[in-house]
Protein backbone atom coordinates (compact mmCIF):
# COMPACT_ATOMS: atom_id res chain seq x y z
CA UNK A 1 0.00 0.00 0.00
CA UNK A 2 1.60 3.23 -1.02
CA UNK A 3 2.39 6.06 1.35
CA UNK A 4 1.80 9.53 1.25
CA UNK A 5 3.40 12.62 3.10
CA UNK A 6 0.20 14.30 4.92
CA UNK A 7 1.86 17.39 4.20
CA UNK A 8 2.94 17.83 0.91
CA UNK A 9 1.15 14.67 -0.71
CA UNK A 10 4.49 13.23 -1.83
CA UNK A 11 4.86 9.22 -2.56
CA UNK A 12 6.66 7.92 0.27
CA UNK A 13 8.78 4.78 0.39
CA UNK A 14 7.23 2.34 3.65
CA UNK A 15 10.00 2.43 5.28
CA UNK A 16 10.70 6.48 5.00
CA UNK A 17 10.41 8.23 8.52
CA UNK A 18 10.69 11.77 6.48
CA UNK A 19 9.48 13.19 2.97
CA UNK A 20 12.18 13.58 1.00
CA UNK A 21 10.32 16.86 -0.93
CA UNK A 22 9.16 18.68 2.37
CA UNK A 23 10.99 17.46 4.91
CA UNK A 24 7.83 16.75 7.08
CA UNK A 25 8.56 14.05 9.68
CA UNK A 26 5.93 11.28 9.29
CA UNK A 27 6.86 8.77 12.02
CA UNK A 28 6.90 10.63 14.71
CA UNK A 29 3.53 11.75 13.88
CA UNK A 30 2.18 8.01 13.37
CA UNK A 31 3.97 7.17 17.04
CA UNK A 32 2.46 9.71 19.30
CA UNK A 33 -0.89 9.16 17.55
CA UNK A 34 -0.38 5.37 18.81
CA UNK A 35 0.53 6.59 21.71
CA UNK A 36 -2.58 8.81 22.62
CA UNK A 37 -5.20 7.55 24.92
CA UNK A 38 -8.16 5.93 22.95
CA UNK A 39 -11.57 8.02 23.41
CA UNK A 40 -14.41 6.00 25.09
CA UNK A 41 -17.78 4.90 22.75
CA UNK A 42 -19.10 8.61 24.14
CA UNK A 43 -15.65 10.40 23.19
CA UNK A 44 -14.62 10.97 26.86
CA UNK A 45 -11.01 9.27 27.50
CA UNK A 46 -11.19 6.23 30.16
CA UNK A 47 -9.35 7.82 34.00
CA UNK A 48 -8.87 5.56 37.07
CA UNK A 49 -9.96 6.44 40.80
CA UNK A 50 -8.46 9.24 42.07
CA UNK A 51 -6.33 8.91 44.94
CA UNK A 52 -8.99 10.22 47.91
CA UNK A 53 -11.91 8.08 46.56
CA UNK A 54 -9.49 4.97 47.12
CA UNK A 55 -8.60 6.29 50.96
CA UNK A 56 -12.14 6.88 51.45
CA UNK A 57 -12.92 3.40 50.35
CA UNK A 58 -10.41 1.43 52.47
CA UNK A 59 -11.51 3.64 55.54
CA UNK A 60 -14.91 2.72 55.16
CA UNK A 61 -13.89 -1.13 55.34
CA UNK A 62 -12.05 -0.70 58.08
CA UNK A 63 -14.45 1.13 59.92
CA UNK A 64 -17.29 -1.42 59.30
CA UNK A 65 -14.87 -4.27 60.50
CA UNK A 66 -14.74 -2.27 63.92
CA UNK A 67 -18.38 -1.79 64.37
CA UNK A 68 -18.73 -5.58 63.59
CA UNK A 69 -16.02 -6.28 66.31
CA UNK A 70 -17.58 -4.44 68.95
CA UNK A 71 -20.83 -6.04 68.02
CA UNK A 72 -19.96 -9.41 68.62
CA UNK A 73 -17.62 -8.30 71.91
CA UNK A 74 -20.67 -6.59 73.23
CA UNK A 75 -22.92 -9.88 72.66
CA UNK A 76 -20.30 -11.74 74.22
CA UNK A 77 -20.18 -9.55 77.35
CA UNK A 78 -24.27 -9.76 77.68
CA UNK A 79 -24.14 -13.79 77.58
CA UNK A 80 -21.26 -13.66 80.12
CA UNK A 81 -23.24 -11.37 82.62
CA UNK A 82 -26.39 -12.90 82.09
CA UNK A 83 -24.18 -16.18 83.78
CA UNK A 84 -23.10 -14.44 86.71
CA UNK A 85 -24.96 -14.93 90.01
CA UNK A 86 -26.15 -11.67 91.78
CA UNK A 87 -25.28 -13.61 95.15
CA UNK A 88 -21.67 -14.41 94.04
CA UNK A 89 -20.43 -11.40 93.38
CA UNK A 90 -21.96 -9.79 96.92
CA UNK A 91 -20.49 -12.39 98.81
CA UNK A 92 -17.24 -11.88 96.66
CA UNK A 93 -17.55 -8.27 97.79
CA UNK A 94 -18.10 -8.71 101.55
CA UNK A 95 -15.23 -11.17 101.65
CA UNK A 96 -12.98 -8.30 99.76
CA UNK A 97 -14.22 -5.69 102.30
CA UNK A 98 -13.67 -8.20 105.06
CA UNK A 99 -10.28 -8.99 104.22
CA UNK A 100 -9.14 -5.33 103.66
CA UNK A 101 -10.37 -3.80 106.89
CA UNK A 102 -9.46 -3.79 110.43
CA UNK A 103 -12.24 -4.49 112.53
CA UNK A 104 -11.01 -4.25 115.90
CA UNK A 105 -8.61 -1.63 116.87
CA UNK A 106 -6.25 -1.74 119.84
CA UNK A 107 -4.86 1.07 122.07
CA UNK A 108 -3.61 1.92 125.58
CA UNK A 109 -3.76 4.81 128.29
CA UNK A 110 -3.04 7.76 125.92
CA UNK A 111 -4.19 6.35 122.49
CA UNK A 112 -6.70 7.64 120.20
CA UNK A 113 -9.14 5.45 118.20
CA UNK A 114 -11.86 5.87 115.97
CA UNK A 115 -14.58 3.88 114.22
CA UNK A 116 -15.34 6.12 111.50
CA UNK A 117 -18.29 8.15 113.52
CA UNK A 118 -16.32 8.67 117.25
CA UNK A 119 -13.09 9.06 118.28
CA UNK A 120 -12.38 8.27 121.52
CA UNK A 121 -9.01 8.53 123.49
CA UNK A 122 -8.17 7.05 126.79
CA UNK A 123 -6.80 9.75 128.67
CA UNK A 124 -6.61 7.67 131.90
CA UNK A 125 -7.09 4.65 134.57
CA UNK A 126 -7.20 5.51 138.19
CA UNK A 127 -8.05 2.85 140.84
CA UNK A 128 -10.06 4.03 143.94
CA UNK A 129 -10.86 2.25 147.33
CA UNK A 130 -13.98 4.85 147.59
CA UNK A 131 -15.59 7.73 145.22
CA UNK A 132 -17.56 10.41 146.61
CA UNK A 133 -17.82 12.06 150.22
CA UNK A 134 -21.25 12.09 152.58
CA UNK A 135 -24.16 11.22 151.48
CA UNK A 136 -22.70 10.56 148.02
CA UNK A 137 -20.08 8.06 148.81
CA UNK A 138 -19.48 5.16 147.00
CA UNK A 139 -17.59 2.07 148.26
CA UNK A 140 -17.00 -1.61 146.42
CA UNK A 141 -17.30 -4.62 147.75
CA UNK A 142 -14.78 -6.55 150.46
CA UNK A 143 -11.55 -7.02 148.41
CA UNK A 144 -12.95 -4.85 145.45
CA UNK A 145 -11.90 -1.78 144.12
CA UNK A 146 -12.96 0.83 141.73
CA UNK A 147 -11.31 1.03 138.49
CA UNK A 148 -11.97 4.12 136.40
CA UNK A 149 -11.49 5.04 132.81
CA UNK A 150 -11.42 8.61 131.58
CA UNK A 151 -12.32 9.39 127.77
CA UNK A 152 -12.33 12.51 125.32
CA UNK A 153 -14.84 11.67 122.71
CA UNK A 154 -15.40 13.66 119.59
CA UNK A 155 -18.08 13.19 117.14
CA UNK A 156 -16.25 13.10 113.68
CA UNK A 157 -19.92 12.50 111.94
CA UNK A 158 -22.46 14.33 110.13
CA UNK A 159 -24.96 12.94 112.67
CA UNK A 160 -25.43 13.93 116.16
CA UNK A 161 -24.24 10.98 117.98
CA UNK A 162 -25.43 9.86 121.74
CA UNK A 163 -23.08 8.22 123.84
CA UNK A 164 -22.99 6.62 127.64
CA UNK A 165 -21.17 4.39 129.82
CA UNK A 166 -23.59 1.54 128.51
CA UNK A 167 -21.89 1.33 124.62
CA UNK A 168 -18.57 0.13 126.67
CA UNK A 169 -18.15 -3.70 127.82
CA UNK A 170 -15.19 -4.44 130.00
CA UNK A 171 -12.81 -7.60 130.60
CA UNK A 172 -10.64 -7.73 133.60
CA UNK A 173 -8.40 -10.79 133.41
CA UNK A 174 -10.42 -11.88 130.27
CA UNK A 175 -14.00 -12.23 132.43
CA UNK A 176 -17.09 -9.76 131.36
CA UNK A 177 -17.33 -7.52 134.46
CA UNK A 178 -20.23 -5.06 134.74
CA UNK A 179 -20.42 -1.39 134.87
CA UNK A 180 -20.33 0.35 138.04
CA UNK A 181 -22.64 3.20 138.40
CA UNK A 182 -20.86 6.15 140.05
CA UNK A 183 -22.90 9.23 141.86
CA UNK A 184 -21.24 12.41 141.43
CA UNK A 185 -18.70 13.64 139.65
CA UNK A 186 -14.78 12.92 140.04
CA UNK A 187 -12.38 15.24 139.83
CA UNK A 188 -15.43 17.57 137.92
CA UNK A 189 -15.45 15.12 135.65
CA UNK A 190 -19.10 13.52 134.93
CA UNK A 191 -20.50 9.82 134.26
CA UNK A 192 -20.03 9.42 130.23
CA UNK A 193 -23.86 9.99 129.32
CA UNK A 194 -23.61 12.89 126.52
CA UNK A 195 -26.03 13.88 122.99
CA UNK A 196 -23.04 14.70 120.79
CA UNK A 197 -23.65 17.39 117.68
CA UNK A 198 -21.49 16.72 114.72
CA UNK A 199 -17.99 18.09 115.23
CA UNK A 200 -18.70 18.43 118.88
CA UNK A 201 -16.41 17.59 122.13
CA UNK A 202 -16.92 16.09 125.62
CA UNK A 203 -15.39 14.68 128.32
CA UNK A 204 -16.68 11.29 130.40
CA UNK A 205 -15.53 8.29 132.65
CA UNK A 206 -16.84 4.52 132.71
CA UNK A 207 -16.15 2.97 135.73
CA UNK A 208 -15.94 -0.52 136.58
CA UNK A 209 -15.45 -2.88 139.55
CA UNK A 210 -12.58 -5.18 139.78
CA UNK A 211 -10.86 -7.55 142.77
CA UNK A 212 -7.84 -5.68 143.90
CA UNK A 213 -5.02 -8.08 142.44
CA UNK A 214 -6.41 -7.86 138.47
CA UNK A 215 -3.76 -7.83 136.04
CA UNK A 216 -4.84 -6.92 132.78
CA UNK A 217 -7.80 -4.83 131.91
CA UNK A 218 -9.66 -4.01 128.12
CA UNK A 219 -12.88 -2.06 127.80
CA UNK A 220 -14.30 -2.52 124.13
CA UNK A 221 -16.67 0.54 122.65
CA UNK A 222 -18.75 -0.86 119.46
CA UNK A 223 -21.36 1.49 118.20
CA UNK A 224 -25.01 -0.44 117.83
CA UNK A 225 -24.89 -2.15 114.47
CA UNK A 226 -21.46 -0.69 113.77
CA UNK A 227 -19.16 -2.63 111.93
CA UNK A 228 -15.72 -1.94 114.04
CA UNK A 229 -14.71 -2.27 117.51
CA UNK A 230 -12.60 0.07 119.57
CA UNK A 231 -10.15 -1.54 122.16
CA UNK A 232 -8.07 -0.05 125.19
CA UNK A 233 -5.83 -2.08 127.42
CA UNK A 234 -4.84 -0.85 130.89
CA UNK A 235 -2.46 -3.50 133.22
CA UNK A 236 -2.11 -2.88 136.72
CA UNK A 237 1.11 -1.39 137.40
CA UNK A 238 -0.56 1.66 134.92
CA UNK A 239 -2.91 2.89 137.43
CA UNK A 240 -2.47 5.63 139.47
Amino acid sequence: MAKFCPNCGNEMVDEAAMCVKCGTMVGENNTNKNNEEKPTASGEKKKGLPAWAIVLIVLGGLGLLVVIAIIVFAVIGINALKKVDPNEIKDKLNDYIEENTDSTLYGTIGDTLTDGSLSLTLTGAYKYDSIGEGYFVNTPAEGKEYLVLFFDIENISTESKYVSHYDFDGYVDDVACDITGILGDIEGISDLATDLAPSKKAQGFVAFEVNKNWENFEIHYKEFLGDRTLVFKVSNIEGA
